[in-house]
């Protein structure tokens, strides 16, 4: 009996003549022969010309007893479906083959399901690979690291040459980012921190420092709770780092431009009606910086009436 999108089939092994319930007709999309018979060479022409020869070699085999198959079969309309044959042989006591019995399925959702997946993947590795971004996991007994080929070449080495250990990363660290990056791994393993996070500098393989953004989750304890197992990922931010050094600098030569030309400005909010200050502005008015942005009605009694 069919169970689902299932059924069997029974092969005489002398006259080569098979027998199938209605269910695997079913599967053919075809109507039921009278007694359920139907030639084995009827079933070849419906395989897909490109999984015959694999199904044909497969049967004649003379030594298996178990074989499992995949093969697409052409339906009325012209389109295919996808088989996973499960064969079995009977023999008498001599050892001859007698009978081929076996589970048909259609596993049709499943190759198309497996087909998205890998298109999925494929896109992920684009996506991955486009944005520098490294994938590793860490056994924190070991040190062991294992991840794909951004783990090195986010540095500019290539895949292998660069032992895949903590100590390879610890030694290429900024030394000033050294205590940072232990503090917060130390938040993260004893609890007090959802995940693991920190920015550094790492010395690429020209020579130069490069900036990684680092974020890991402890993914496997021991059975007594101890950190076994992270994972995570690292995005080389050089460029943004570089960015706001960029912005930082632009800033401080802002800043040096109004004091020098004792000039300042201020930014009110239109929603809020508050109004923020720099300290050269502070400067210019005289006023106290710690007291705060003073409020615009003192602002207006500053101003001389003839001007107001």
């Amino acid at each position: 009996m069919a169970l689902g999108k299932q059924s069997y089939f029974v092969l005489d092994a002398d006259t080569n003549e098979l027998t199938w319930p209605d269910a695997t007709f079913a599967l053919w999309d075809i109507d039921p022969e009278p007694g359920g018979r139907v030639t084995l060479e009827w079933v070849y022409s419906t395989i897909h010309d490109d999984d015959r020869a694999t199904i044909e070699s497969g049967y004649r085999d003379p030594a298996w007893n178990t074989l499992t198959l995949e093969y697409r079969i052409a339906l009325p309309d012209g389109t295919y479906r996808h088989i996973r044959n499960i064969a079995s042989r009977d023999r008498d006591s001599a050892g001859r083959v007698i009978r081929v019995f076996g589970l048909l399925q259609d596993i049709s959702d499943e190759r198309r399901i497996a087909g998205e997946l890998k298109t999925k993947d494929a896109f992920l590795d684009l996506a991955v690979q486009s944005a520098r971004i490294a994938i590793w996991e860490l056994n924190l007994d070991t040190g062991e690291v294992l991840g794909n080929e951004q783990v090195t070449t986010l540095l500019g080495y290539a895949p292998g040459e660069l032992p895949l250990h903590t100590d390879t990363w610890r030694d290429l660290g900024h030394p000033d980012d050294i205590a940072g990056r232990l503090a917060a791994l130390d938040l993260h393993l004893s609890g007090k921190a959802e995940r693991y996070q920190h920015e550094h500098r790492q010395r690429n393989k020209s020579g130069e420092w490069s900036w990684v953004l680092v974020n890991g989750q402890i993914v496997e304890r021991h059975l007594d709770g101890r950190p076994l197992r992270m994972a995570g990922t690292t995005l080389d931010i050089t460029a943004r780092k570089s960015a706001e050094q960029d912005l930082g600098a632009e800033n401080e030569l802002l800043s040096l431009a109004l004091r020098m030309g004792r000039l300042g400005y201020y930014y009110r909010d239109a929603a809020t009606q508050d109004v923020f200050w720099p300290p050269e502005t502070f400067d210019i008015w005289g006023a106290d910086p710690l007291k705060g942005t003073p409020p615009l009605d003192w602002l207006l009694s500053t101003i001389h009436p003839d001007d107001r």
